[in-house]
């Protein structure tokens, strides 16, 4: 079980990515230039972790308007734009067999971190920034190699301790969809709209005091479920991997009254064991691609 917050690269200073091998000259990457692609054909610096080459265009919801807020998201993954930056640059400075170079993002791998890789030659990955190697899940230089996989969990990517949600609801409308109003003369008429919005709440329980707080967080998994709550509030949303029984990527928002961070010992006096409470509204679901 996996959750993914979405990120927008222009929003932090990432930095530059360079790889660097004998004899060429070094590749170097802007992250916060990285581009993407929505559905619509549009730019945009908005990513998620998709696997490596995968698309996410296929956005489906019960609730017809449901994907409006992901239209403008790149349908590949960070990794995937990552991977066509540099072998553009390897292809400019005329590195041998620069489309070998692969930016892949392993879902199954311990962790579920980035692995870069150029199998024609031994070649080093640089970052400018701590923010950009994190990004990747590496924590310094990579050297002497030709492939790197990362040793903790990239920036915006959560793995729970326990790999289901607890007391979900199921999708459910809000209060407020329509009225029934009734007249003195006992005729009766209604306001309602065509289309509400679904909702669903859980828990995610018995989380370790380390992936729950940022303050306490530890180098295997520095990004915390208190981080995903400063990152997303109301405004990006997030997508939850197989934790309700299903195969597919689920996309929520948090709504308003679930966006204040507030976890709850799972027991009182209890300062190992947490759980988080989430209330959203549901954005779709991601069924193709991943």
């Amino acid at each position: 079980m996996f959750y993914l917050a979405s990120f927008d690269v222009t929003a932090a200073a990432f930095g530059t990515v360079t790889l660097a091998t004998a004899g060429k000259t070094s590749v170097v990457v802007d992250l916060t230039g990285l581009i993407g692609t929505t559905a619509a054909t549009t730019n945009s610096t908005k990513f998620f972790h998709y696997p490596t080459g995968a698309s996410a265009g296929a956005i489906t919801s019960q609730d017809v308007a449901a994907a409006y807020r992901l239209t403008d998201f790149s349908v590949y993954g960070f990794g995937t734009i990552l991977q066509t930056a540099l072998r553009a640059g390897a292809t400019a400075n005329s590195w041998t067999s620069p489309s070998g170079i692969t930016v892949e993002w392993r879902l199954a791998s311990t962790p579920a971190s980035y692995r870069i890789a150029y199998p024609s030659a031994t070649f080093s990955v640089t970052c400018s920034t701590a923010l950009g190697y994190a990004l990747m899940g590496f924590t310094g230089v990579q050297s002497g190699g030709t492939t790197y996989d990362g040793t903790v969990l990239p920036t915006y990517l959560i793995q729970p301790t326990l790999a289901a949600v607890s007391e979900p609801t199921t999708n459910y409308e809000p209060t407020g969809i329509a009225n029934h109003i009734t007249a003195d003369d006992g005729t009766g008429y209604g306001i309602e709209r065509y289309t509400g919005p679904l909702y669903r709440d859980w828990l995610q329980q018995f989380e370790t005091k380390e992936k729950t707080i940022r303050l306490n967080a530890a180098a295997a998994h520095p990004w915390t479920f208190q981080a995903l709550f400063e990152a997303c509030r109301g405004s990006r949303p997030f997508m939850v991997l197989s934790g309700f029984g299903e195969s597919f990527y689920e996309v929520f928002s948090f709504r308003s009254e679930g966006t204040q961070w507030h976890p709850e010992r799972a027991t009182p006096g209890n300062d190992s064991q947490f759980h988080i409470p989430f209330k959203c509204v549901v954005e779709g679901s991601v069924t193709a691609g991943l």
